[in-house]
């Protein structure tokens, strides 16, 4: 689940050594095919108007820093405009948070799964209300893990784990089903591999913990059983035999390049984008001082681009070794963040001395604009936002809120139907 990612980003602090200069070359694979964008969300005017949160919400709207602390407005559904802030590619855009209500009640689009406390975790069609068991050898979803839903959001991947009277993991396995819970795929998975993640609709990344060699990965076709074992030498690759199984190397769709930590005993971590077929780099970061990763990267739904956070500023780096960089919001870093299903935005947590907590933003990556929607956490960290199949809201897994940013609205939740996935429903 996304819980395993917040796992893994605390150890890419830690991550310290070098390894070969070596060069590996791979299998060229052609990539699969992708979804088409779908519904994004309409970025206002500089001057915009803002529908102030209600005073009792779990979650505190705080005032951009061009407000007045006079001009705030407490009552509920208060509506005032306000004149965009200095800089020009930030526009201000706050979400009323409403009470609680049901998830039916505020998500009509999709299929989610939920994971109830004493029972077991079951798909939601968020349309029909019917709903669809997962698929379990033991209906316990104290035992599921590496929860992930394809690029394209109709296939959900999700291991399921055995473990003996001791509590020691005697078996894995692994599932892929649709929105209805028809099984797609079924097969073990090795106890020696780790976490996973889509490299495309037909393929798994999968990391191998026992591996020979540090930041070997498994690209597995979980439908007919295809394996192909890529074993990395980049330069200066980071190789840590004591955690292997952490993200070293995350490989575009085409496989043809890659991100990868490395160490060249100046940074900790440091970002390198590697072309596979020339056999050079790309791109690498180059603020002198500045070179940790700081978040686990992601690549853009289409596979052209992928995200990465290095000395808490984010970039976005394509196959020329382009990095556009995220425009001056006043952060001072940046948190778990999320592309949307068509690639234009990304929501991201961001901390500043001027806000002081985690607060929420949208960038739309069609024109390097950022939005601010008043949202602050009282976490020091949070879960990257779910979004929905067709781009118009996401939900906040910690703080138990979905946001409809096409209307500008959010509310509570019942924690337990808090959804840890959503996909395409079923035609």
């Amino acid at each position: 689940m996304i819980k395993n990612k917040l796992q893994i980003l605390l150890m890419v602090i830690l991550l310290a050594a070098c390894n070969s200069p070596n060069v590996s070359r791979v299998t060229d694979i052609p990539p699969s095919e992708t979804t088409e964008p779908t519904d994004t969300f309409a970025l206002p005017s500089p001057t915009v108007t803002v529908f102030h949160q209600p005073t009792e919400s779990r979650m505190n709207a705080t005032l951009t820093p061009s407000e007045s602390p006079t001009s705030q407005l407490t009552t509920p559904m208060s509506v005032k405009t306000v004149t965009a802030t200095s800089l020009p590619n930030l526009i201000t855009k706050c979400v009323e948070i409403g009470s609680e209500m049901p998830l039916e009640s505020v998500a009509h689009s999709g299929t989610v799964v939920i994971t109830p406390l004493n029972a077991s975790p079951y798909l939601l069609d968020l349309q029909t209300g019917q709903s669809h068991d997962l698929p379990m050898n033991v209906p316990d979803h104290h035992l599921l893990a590496d929860m992930e839903v394809s690029p394209d959001r109709n296939r959900l991947a999700y291991v399921e784990t055995t473990r003996n009277q001791g509590g020691d993991i005697v078996g894995r396995h692994l599932w892929v089903v649709t929105a209805d819970g028809q099984v797609l795929a079924s097969r073990a998975f090795e106890l020696g591999w780790s976490w996973m993640r889509w490299l495309d609709n037909e393929r798994l990344e999968i990391y191998w913990w026992e591996a020979p060699t540090a930041s070997t990965v498994i690209i597995l076709n979980p439908f007919n059983g295809e394996q192909q074992v890529l074993t990395p030498s980049f330069p200066d690759i980071y190789n840590d035999s004591f955690n292997p199984s952490y993200w070293m190397v995350m490989y575009s769709p085409d496989l043809e390049w890659v991100l990868y930590l490395s160490n060249d005993d100046r940074y900790l971590g440091k970002a390198v984008v590697w072309d596979l077929v020339k056999g050079n780099v790309i791109w690498q970061h180059a603020e002198e001082g500045v070179g940790t990763i700081t978040q686990i990267p992601e690549w853009s739904p289409l596979g052209d681009q992928v995200a990465v956070v290095v000395g808490n500023h984010l970039f976005r780096v394509d196959r020329s070794g382009q990095a556009i960089p995220l425009p001056d919001i006043g952060e001072d870093g940046i948190r778990s963040f999320s592309w949307s299903p068509d690639g234009n935005q990304i929501s991201f947590w961001a901390s500043s001395h001027v806000w002081e907590t985690l607060r929420l933003f949208i960038l739309d990556t069609t024109n390097n604009q950022v939005v601010d929607l008043c949202m602050d956490t009282p976490w020091a960290e949070s879960y990257p936002p779910e979004w929905s199949p067709n781009g118009l809201q996401f939900t906040l897994i910690a703080e138990e809120i979905v946001v409809n940013i096409n209307k500008g609205t959010a509310n509570l939740i019942p924690h337990e139907e808090m959804p840890h996935a959503w996909m395409r429903s079923m035609p």
